[in-house]
């Protein structure tokens, strides 16, 4: 009786499990429908953070990823130590950011989350362009230049890194 009881656990267990994991991924699905497919991705250039400007199309020939807050954003707030992890260990991230009220909210969240790669001031341009509805929305570019996964919400490092290699 008790092993059968055992086995019993284990397979609600795994049913549980496979269910969360199902309505995670169908909510994930859901959220990301708007975005941007597989192609070349959008024109991304800027003035940045750092008060030099950037051109995504010059990055070309590594992977990249474009990952698009708000200053507001709790979520993006969650996200940072991931995508600081993920540019210390030499991945090419490049941050966005759009809706914010003035640039000193920008430098005042760089520095409180001490982002390690650049950050561009985007525009409304980018945002339609990027199809950024929600915060944070994040890109995986190709060496090619091209849109390889697009990804809404908070992503772990787990996650980044497997979309990555």
């Amino acid at each position: 009786m008790v092993e059968w009881l055992r086995r019993f656990r284990w397979r609600r267990l795994l049913l549980d499990v496979a269910i969360v994991a199902g309505v995670v991924a169908a909510v994930g699905a859901w959220q990301s429908r708007n975005l941007r497919g597989a192609g070349p991705a959008p024109a991304l250039t800027g003035p940045t953070l750092a008060g030099g400007a950037l051109d995504l199309s010059s990055l070309h020939g590594r992977k990249t990823v474009v990952a698009f807050w708000a200053p507001w954003c709790g979520v993006c707030k969650l996200e940072m130590p991931t995508l600081n992890a993920l540019a210390k260990d030499g991945v090419q991230v490049i941050g966005v950011a759009l809706g914010y009220p003035d640039v000193a909210a920008v430098e005042r969240f760089a520095r409180e989350h001490q982002l390690a790669f650049p950050t561009v001031l985007g525009d409304e341009r980018i945002r339609r362009d990027w199809a950024v509805e929600v915060f944070p929305t994040l890109y995986v570019i190709d060496e090619q230049g091209r849109i390889e996964h697009a990804m809404v919400g908070y992503t772990t490092g787990l996650g980044l890194r497997l979309r990555l290699f």
